[in-house]
């Protein structure tokens, strides 16, 4: 008896796999029936390809990952990044801020040598410094005073200023002297050192007025009291 064998022809079956979530089609041509699986032991037969073919359009684009370097067009919003950025090298601003260096200021250090007279009651004594200069202001930042006097006389100073044209335009500021007996209690000295505001007009004579109180008497010296007062500072321009 004769037995023919015949070999069946396994005919490509094309397999169509919608992603409806992607809108992906992709088609593969796979074999039919078990004896074209892998799982069986089977491999495809020589020459076979399994092609991919996506067919979506333009209007939508399968998502993807970039690999390497990619150019991205438009604006791109980075949300993960500190809130402080650290930049190296050379910034380029573009509209750099004009910066307009401010005028040197004219500083002053003056001194003035009140005396009070020893008669009774003690004479008031003053002493100017200086006027200050047309079309600016005198800003004093600094007053220091040494005070010599004699045994029962308390010294007081006082800074003023007068402007001659402008008569209601006074300045008076008091200053508070530390007594110490250094030389002894028949000669004691005051002094003080402040940091002060004060502003003097243009045209403003500044002056020091050293007032005694109390009893000369018992005073062997030829003055009550004598001071040495001084200012620093600095003239600022008035704004026109």
């Amino acid at each position: 008896m004769n037995i023919q064998v015949r070999q069946l022809r396994r005919r490509p079956v094309l397999v169509v796999l919608a992603c409806l979530a992607t809108g992906l089609v992709v088609a593969v041509p796979a074999s039919a029936g078990p004896s074209g699986s892998a799982a069986n032991g089977n491999q495809p037969a020589a020459g076979l390809a399994l092609p991919v073919t996506v067919a979506n359009g333009a209007s939508n684009p399968v998502p993807v990952l970039p690999q390497g370097t990619t150019t991205v067009g438009g604006t791109v919003n980075v949300g993960n990044l500190p809130a402080t950025q650290r930049v190296a090298g050379t910034v380029d601003i573009g509209n750099p801020v004009q910066v307009v260096p401010a005028a040197p200021r004219d500083f002053f250090n003056a001194e003035a040598y009140p005396e009070s007279e020893k008669t009774s009651p003690p004479l008031l004594g003053a002493a100017a410094f200086f006027k200050v200069p047309a079309g600016k202001v005198a800003v004093i930042e600094t007053v220091s005073a040494d005070v010599r006097t004699c045994k029962g006389i308390l010294p007081l100073i006082r800074l003023y200023s007068i402007d001659d044209k402008r008569p209601s335009n006074l300045m008076s500021h008091s200053i508070d002297l530390d007594r110490h007996d250094e030389l002894g209690d028949d000669a004691p000295v005051y002094t003080a050192t402040y940091s002060v505001h004060i502003t003097v007009t243009s045209g403003s004579d500044i002056r020091a007025f050293l007032d005694v109180y109390g009893s000369a008497s018992g005073c062997t010296h030829t003055l009550a009291a004598q001071a040495t007062v001084s200012i620093s500072g600095y003239f600022d321009q008035i704004a026109q």
